[in-house]
């Protein structure tokens, strides 16, 4: 029996030392770095300073500046991709003909690394881009708008883009939770007279609400941690309008090279996202129960 046990542990060592290596023991030296001053070059220069980098986040104006937008991201994403991706499977859910062949084309983007994203994205936002010149063709604008370099649009193109690419994922889950909806329930309803609104409000959305709690708090992990997209398309800029916490992080760390206070910023981003990591497990958990 001892010899089992032994020989079970061996089968599970390498996913525990992988877990220990890659998740563990950088989580814990992060949160180490946040107590301390370094610029990230000499180890032997490491000063511990306590939580003297915890007070510098009240007087931080960008780090602020930085969590509006990183809130305003997350809610604007999180609405526009819950519209559409179930706009889209219930879509797909009523049509066969077209089912798999639009269900490929949304979830195409999903395949593509966000910095080609950004890039081809920069080019459509270009103010001599398609885009413009799509709209000035059909009279809808005289002279060309600067999406990436106007105050209250740049934001809201990163959100459009981001939503581009990842429709496609919350399509997915929506459209597996609708096909789980037995048959049998819609025909109960329409013998009761019901028509195609009372359906959705009184049959699919009760049963589809665990889904869709599921893929919002996704929604919400994905939006806290955004750092690609946004530094290949605007690097925060204009003055700050599109910096959101992990490219302030990226600024403080590698630019100003203060190791201490990016790992305090670190740390509140794991916290963050932790917060929605553990409410998708309790109601995974709860589901399962």
């Amino acid at each position: 029996m001892r010899t089992h046990r032994f020989a079970g542990y061996l089968f599970i060592l390498p996913a525990l030392l992988f877990f220990l290596a890659f998740l563990v023991y950088p989580l814990l030296h992060t949160v180490y770095l946040s107590l301390t001053e370094w610029a990230g070059f000499d180890l032997k220069k490491i000063t511990f300073v306590g939580f003297d980098n915890f007070k510098l986040i009240p007087p931080d104006w960008i780090f602020w500046k930085a969590m509006r937008n990183t809130f305003y991201f997350v809610v604007g994403t999180t609405v526009f991709l819950n519209l559409f991706g179930l706009g889209l499977a219930l879509f797909l859910n009523n049509s066969t003909r077209f089912t798999h062949v639009v269900r490929t084309l949304v979830f195409i983007p999903v395949l593509l690394s966000p910095v080609i994203v950004g890039v081809m994205w920069s080019r459509i936002f270009d103010p001599f881009g398609v885009l413009n010149q799509i709209l000035e063709k059909l009279g809808l604008i005289q002279t060309p708008i600067f999406w990436l370099g106007a105050k209250n649009m740049a934001l809201v193109s990163i959100i459009g883009a981001t939503v581009w690419q990842w429709v496609g994922y919350d399509m997915v889950l929506y459209l597996t939770g609708l096909q789980q909806i037995p048959e049998e329930l819609y025909e109960a309803a329409m013998i009761d007279g019901a028509n195609r609104w009372q359906m959705f409000r009184r049959v699919t959305v009760p049963l589809l609400k665990g889904v869709a709690t599921m893929v919002i708090l996704l929604n919400f992990i994905g939006g806290v941690r955004i750092f690609d997209l946004v530094y290949v398309m605007t690097k925060g800029g204009p003055n700050h309008n599109t910096e959101v916490l992990a490219t302030h992080l990226y600024e403080v760390a590698f630019w100003f090279n203060k190791m201490g206070y990016a790992s305090v910023i670190s740390v509140i981003i794991l916290a963050i996202s932790l917060v929605f990591a553990y409410l998708r497990s309790r109601l995974m958990s709860e589901e399962k129960a």
